[in-house]
């Protein structure tokens, strides 16, 4: 048991490590996809993970990307090695077979560093059971907590910093800039609302408070017709309170005078 716990590998994989970094040299058009599936500590190799940072940290600030710039801002870091990091660059840009198939390396090394992130959690977990810290309750609390970050692709030691944030913001300005309604997300189709929100934003969570009986249900159902009418696509709605057929009667939207509405409420489900 004791060798076979020596002999034992840290999962990851330096072929798609290289082939990844490989790709962001060689092709800077597939950068901006890399990092949104990537980050430095998905490398296991000190050496690969200090090149990412460097290539990220240009992507940030809108800089050319390629082995030889990339050598440069390495030195200005003070990570370049002149013995072995432009050899390494140069080997990196060689042995990659393609860029097309840069978010497919990056998969493999997100696996390999979910792996590992899952070892690590586990040995904190038994680490704590046979310490004895906390009660059963308290450890199993600590154990999903672990497991759940890992899910997310969150790390409770790290810190994100805004870099990693704004070339997300600019995209979503940008997209605001070009949208016809000029919102940040989805219209509510009530423009007063829309004001106040901004409209419907992924990860909001929007409460609707009011006294009984002030049709904060009317509301919410004409807000989920108005986005599955102008955005094509299904709503749901899910109630704890109100059946299926309590929730159709809800507004009356005149399926008598347009079929089209009646079209569109097709594409709201109702879950109870």
């Amino acid at each position: 048991m004791g060798e076979e716990l020596i002999t034992r590998q840290v999962p990851y994989s330096l072929d798609g490590e290289q082939a990844v970094l490989g790709s962001m040299l060689i092709d800077s058009d597939c950068v901006k996809f890399v990092v949104e599936k990537l980050r430095a500590s998905d490398f296991y190799l000190r050496q690969n993970r200090e090149i990412f940072e460097t290539i990220y940290s240009m992507f940030v600030y809108g800089k050319p990307i390629d082995g030889l710039t990339v050598a440069e801002e390495m030195r200005k870091a003070g990570v370049y090695d002149e013995n072995a990091t432009r050899s390494y660059l140069a080997q990196l840009m060689e042995i990659t077979p393609t860029s097309a198939n840069a978010l497919e390396y990056a998969a493999i090394v997100r696996d390999k560093a979910l792996l590992r992130e899952t070892a690590r959690a586990a040995s904190e977990i038994t680490a704590m059971v046979q310490d004895g810290v906390g009660d059963a309750d308290d450890i199993l609390e600590a154990a999903e907590q672990k497991i759940y970050a890992i899910r997310r692709g969150l790390n409770f030691d790290e810190l994100i910093p805004i870099r990693r944030v704004l070339p997300d913001v600019l995209d979503h300005l940008c997209a605001m800039n070009e949208s016809e309604t000029h919102l940040p997300g989805l219209s509510s189709g009530l423009s007063a609302i829309d004001r106040k929100i901004g409209g419907l934003n992924k990860s909001d969570l929007i409460l609707i408070a009011a006294r009984p009986s002030m049709g904060k249900t009317a509301l919410a159902v004409n807000i989920a017709l108005n986005v599955a009418r102008s955005s094509r696509k299904t709503v749901a709605i899910f109630s704890l309170e109100m059946s299926r057929e309590q929730l159709g009667r809800v507004k009356r939207f005149g399926l008598g005078e347009n079929r089209r509405r009646h079209n569109e409420i097709e594409r709201v489900g109702y879950f109870n």
